[in-house]
């Protein structure tokens, strides 16, 4: 229930005599992972410590290009990669990998070139979803798995940050019962011109009326609700505007495909 804590059970996975990148840098959390690291033997770096950020610029298709250079090595210039995926958090995902990488490369070589391609094309050699992913550009359609309030928060900076800070979306919303649903809410209100409640098909989701409740609690203006979530996407994708849609895996996922099944996207 607290940092630390949540920190010393991420720290178990730290091996004997084992190398460890921690891309987390608050000064009360490493205390907990350096002392991990010193009673397993594991060299341990931070990444703050490895790499200076000299820009990250953030595309409108949510792609992200990255200039830093190595601290410890000394360098004067600057390395560049480009990652199909976009946000703060996932610089910082894309240099601790880079940084595994270095590490890795005396025993595992690792070109340049597909280094490169690599980043590029993360999400089609992974299989990886939702991660605030553009379906559509005109007008933009968007999804994102971000399940509570820090995911909902990321998500906001992340479009504002993609060039994205204008537009007014037409929100397709769905959440598990669990899930503090007016602080996932909450900073997605601004940027809602209207919001498509529906529950996703799992047992732990919240009824569209409580949805609804809270949306309209939480002072969102045109809320309506709807029986499914392929019903709350077809209905919103014909209003030819803006489109986000959010709030759970379960919620996506039944997004693709509604899309794929309804409104002839490939997906």
């Amino acid at each position: 229930t607290t940092l630390p804590k949540i920190a010393f059970e991420k720290a178990g996975i730290i091996k004997k005599n084992t190398p460890v990148i921690v891309a987390e840098n608050r000064a009360v959390l490493r205390e907990v992972f350096e002392k991990k690291a010193t009673e397993e033997g594991a060299p341990i770096t931070f990444l703050n410590d490895i790499f200076d950020v000299e820009s990250a610029a953030f595309k409108k298709d949510f792609s992200t290009e990255i200039s830093f250079k190595n601290i410890l090595k000394g360098g004067n210039s600057f390395k560049k990669i480009a990652t199909s995926l976009a946000g703060k958090h996932q610089v910082q995902n894309a240099l601790t990998a880079f940084a595994a990488i270095d590490i890795l490369k005396d025993d595992f070589p690792v070109s340049d070139e597909a280094l490169e391609a690599g980043f590029k094309n993360i999400k089609n050699n992974v299989g990886l979803r939702g991660r605030i992913e553009l379906l559509k550009s005109e007008p933009p359609l968007v999804v994102d798995v971000a399940h509570n309030p820090a995911g909902t928060k990321v998500l906001k900076e992340t479009l504002e940050l993609c060039g994205y800070g204008g537009t007014k979306w037409n929100l397709v919303f769905g959440a598990m019962a669990d899930k503090e649903i007016a602080e996932m809410l909450a900073p997605l209100k601004e940027i809602t011109a209207e919001i498509f409640a529906a529950s996703p098909k799992n047992e732990r989701a919240a009824k569209v009326e409580r949805i609804g409740e809270i949306a309209r609690e939480s002072g969102f203006k045109n809320v309506s609700e709807y029986g499914s979530i392929a019903g709350a996407v077809e209905t919103a994708f014909k209003k030819d505007a803006p489109m986000l849609i959010c709030g759970s895996f379960y919620v996506v996922d039944e997004a693709f495909q509604a899309l794929k099944e309804h409104c002839e996207i490939e997906i």
